[in-house]
């Protein structure tokens, strides 16, 4: 019973992911998507150079609970920021 569970999961889970990459690859044209994916990288990698530059005076100055609290807010603020932006535009249906 629990194989069968399992592999009935494993089989939506493909049906959702296809369906999501096909929604989500034609909703924007490419020369959008690839600098959306750019700016990005980028901003990740420059994010990862700045933390220590932040995290490290504060660790040190006011300890472990302070840093961490730095950390959860700055995650709740950019969890608030994805779900409170716009949806993305629909993508015509190919039938």
């Amino acid at each position: 019973m629990a194989d069968r569970l399992r592999i009935r999961l494993h089989a939506g889970e493909q049906h959702l992911l296809q369906r999501l990459a096909r929604v989500h690859g034609r909703a924007a044209p490419t020369s959008i998507r690839s600098t959306a994916a750019g700016l990005a990288y980028s901003l990740s990698k420059l994010s990862a150079a700045a933390i220590p530059f932040v995290l490290l005076p504060v660790l040190t100055s006011y300890g472990a609970a302070p840093a961490l609290a730095v950390v959860s807010v700055a995650m709740a603020l950019l969890a608030t920021l994805v779900f409170t932006s716009p949806p993305a535009p629909r993508a015509p249906r190919w039938t």
